[in-house]
């Protein structure tokens, strides 16, 4: 009994043994990789700062607006209409309409001027504007001089650079501006009507063209077109 007890045991001796050395050996696993972070979407536009008019702006996509007044291109006062569309916060494409509907400047003359334009206006700034753009404008004026008997007028039309520099704000839809100063250079006109009547045709022939050639030719100022709206 005492062999028999020792040669089981020698027989499970051997056998853990080869089980141990038949065992497979798990490799070190290789270290997980981290995944870097996505970077942060950058957002197309940034505002000034929060309730400003440019981060009011940011959320507009067309703007409407009416002039009540303004001085130029026409001698009397002027009044229009716009509209643009933005392109994007700091920039609008804009059309705007402006004439006079008082059309007698004074006890001889009558002046009935439309003009009409097409601008990029761009903020530099919270609401500061610059406003490149190209204008076309027709042109009627009328003298009458009884006492003189001297009487002329004329019709024409031209086409100019146009600039202006103003300020815009946006307060949530309403909004409220003004073209401080501008002013439009001609490059094409053209004086499509004419005629001249009176005593003094050579004097009066002489008027017609000193002043066609002020409205039609020369270079002409704006000042302070104020205007208001509503931008959505």
């Amino acid at each position: 009994m005492k062999f028999l007890a020792l040669g089981l045991l020698n027989v499970l001796f051997v056998t853990s043994v080869a089980s141990a050395q038949t065992q497979p050996v798990t490799p070190n696993a290789a270290p997980a990789t981290q995944t870097p972070p996505a970077p942060e979407a950058s957002r197309p536009f940034e505002p000034k700062r929060r309730g400003s008019s440019a981060e009011t702006r940011a959320e507009k996509s067309f703007m409407i607006t009416a002039q009540p007044i303004g001085f130029g291109p026409s001698v009397i006062l002027t009044q229009g209409l716009s509209a643009g569309f933005f392109v994007d916060p700091d920039s609008i494409i804009q059309v705007d309409f402006v004439g006079n509907n008082d059309e007698e400047y004074n006890d001889n003359n009558d002046w009935k001027v439309r003009a009409l334009s097409v601008s990029l206006k761009q903020f530099i700034g919270n609401s500061f504007y610059v406003k490149p753009g190209i204008e076309h404008r027709w042109v009627r004026e009328d003298y009458h001089d009884e006492g003189a008997n001297k009487f002329w007028g004329y019709k024409g039309n031209m086409t100019g650079i146009s600039f202006s520099v103003g300020n815009q704000w946006q307060i949530n839809n309403f909004t409220l501006g003004c073209d401080w100063f501008g002013f439009t250079q001609s490059f094409l006109h053209d004086r499509t009507e004419e005629y001249t009547r009176g005593s003094n045709l050579g004097a009066s022939q002489a008027d017609l063209e000193d002043e066609s050639d002020d409205s039609l030719k020369g270079m002409t100022f704006k000042f302070a077109h104020f205007y208001l709206g509503v931008s959505f």
